[in-house]
């Protein structure tokens, strides 16, 4: 809690202390427990432009729906990226270019090639000699989240490979190569759109998008590299004024990109049509009543699905729009949690 208020102090878009006071005995007497207000910091509760406190959803309402629906994903393939790219080929929808995989401590190529791996040495040598047709590659480990693990690998940086723990698995997937428009936002690195659906029956919805965006010289545009992610309303095709930081990287709001000075407010993004058409059929193959977080990037072909996360996090589409519950879809897909809450 120390941490949460000393960058909220620092932030110089918070609220008064009067009024940060205010709300933070409201939440107290709505919550009861102090360690329910950890959210405040979090989801940006604390700035001045964050709207009213009884538009934002509860982490706990949220945590409940994910647990009516925890077993779900399991089977859907979402959990494993190996198992993903394969239900994705099979129905004909875009997914970056496979070029091998690590699995029981064995390499295979494209062509399903086994070579038992021995020693970093030797995963140096095979990694570098797919390097010889492409520029560069992702090695994603097949069961993991938030970026956590991924390598970019290119022919100065092998050595990265003494960082891949081959007794687990991974995907090897070349390098998409980024929409040139795209680029001009943020050019270092492949920057994506993160798409909620939430599928009932034969109906998809689109809740919420948002763009994210590589800062600096991060290679991946995740949340958990300090990227900035910024609300992109798919039907107009208009970003937002505003984006974010996330909270541990200082909240810190822009409306122009800081590297590249692109201006974000009413832009749009290429493809919206096809991206709208391939996440409904993603959707369409995996379980109903759960929420699904896309990963779009942009290639100069189309949009590419990067990957499908079962537990998509709610705390960014919260903060651009100042509360979930002003979203009329997530007000109706929380409502009987709210009731019961």
């Amino acid at each position: 809690m120390g941490e949460t208020l000393k960058r909220i102090i620092k932030d110089p878009e918070r609220k008064s202390f009067l009024r940060m006071g205010m709300d933070l005995s409201r939440l107290l007497i709505k919550y009861k427990k102090v360690g329910r207000l950890q959210f405040y910091g979090t989801q940006l509760m604390y700035k001045k432009d964050a709207g009213k406190l009884n538009d934002y959803l509860p982490p706990q309402i949220y945590r409940k729906f994910k647990r009516q629906n925890s077993n779900k994903w399991r089977d859907s393939g979402l959990n494993d990226k190996l198992i993903f790219h394969d239900l994705m080929k099979k129905n004909n929808l875009p997914v970056p270019k496979y070029i091998g995989k690590i699995q029981n401590g064995c390499f295979y190529d494209e062509n399903n090639k086994k070579i038992p791996i021995e020693n970093h040495d030797q995963l140096k040598t095979l990694i570098g000699n797919q390097l010889k047709t492409v520029p560069d590659l992702f090695v994603k480990p097949s069961k993991s989240s938030q970026g956590k693990g991924i390598q970019r690998i290119k022919k100065d940086t092998l050595n990265k490979v003494s960082e891949i723990d081959f007794s687990k698995d991974y995907i090897i997937q070349e390098t998409l190569r980024q929409h040139k428009s795209i680029s001009k936002i943020s050019p270092n690195c492949v920057n994506s759109l993160r798409v909620i659906t939430y599928r009932k029956g034969n109906k998809t919805l689109i809740p919420s998008c948002h763009f994210v965006m590589g800062v600096g010289n991060d290679f991946l545009a995740n949340g958990n590299f300090g990227s900035i992610r910024i609300a992109y309303n798919i039907d107009t095709n208009t970003l937002s004024k505003v984006g974010y930081k996330g909270f541990k990287f200082g909240g810190t709001s822009y409306s122009a990109h800081p590297d590249t000075h692109f201006k974000f407010e009413g832009k749009g993004l290429i493809f919206p049509k096809e991206v709208k058409e391939i996440v409904t059929k993603a959707a369409s193959l995996v379980f109903e009543d759960e929420l699904i977080g896309w990963d779009i990037a942009f290639s100069n072909k189309g949009p590419c699905i990067l990957e499908g996360n079962h537990s998509p996090g709610m705390t960014f589409p919260q903060i651009y729009s100042k509360g979930l519950l002003k979203n009329t879809s997530y007000l109706e897909i929380f409502n009987e949690f709210l009731k019961s809450k």
